[in-house]
C-alpha cells in the first residue's frame, strides 16, 4: 500500500492540470504564431491572444499508473501537461499531447 504523502488527491490534480496546460497552451501559440519574437518571453499583452478553455479540463479513466486529461479550447492548440506524483512538485514529468 502506499504511502499517504505519495498520493495526490484529485482536486489538487486537476486544479494543476488546468492551470499548467493553459498556461502552456498559451506560450505553445504565441511562439508559433510569431507574436513571441515581438515581446518578451512569457509576456502576455491581451487576453485576446490567450486561448481560452470555456469547459475547463476533465479527467477520465484515471488509475494508479495513468489517466487520460482532456479540454476544448477556442483555438486549435496542443495541450502539454506537467504533473507529478507528489505535492511538492519538484521534478514534474511533462506529457505533450497529439
Amino acid at each position: 500500500m502506499a504511502r499517504k504523502n505519495q498520493l495526490i488527491n484529485r482536486r489538487r490534480f486537476l486544479v494543476t492540470s488546468a492551470l499548467t496546460s493553459s498556461g502552456l497552451i498559451t506560450a505553445n501559440l504565441l511562439s508559433k504564431s510569431g507574436l513571441a519574437q515581438s515581446t518578451a518571453p512569457g509576456m502576455i499583452t491581451s487576453d485576446k491572444m490567450r486561448p481560452q478553455t470555456p469547459y475547463g479540463v476533465a479527467s477520465r479513466d484515471v488509475s494508479r499508473d495513468q489517466a487520460i486529461i482532456g479540454s476544448k479550447s477556442d483555438r486549435v492548440s496542443r495541450m502539454i501537461v506537467d504533473y507529478d506524483t507528489s505535492e511538492s512538485f519538484r521534478n514534474p514529468p511533462r506529457a505533450i499531447g497529439l
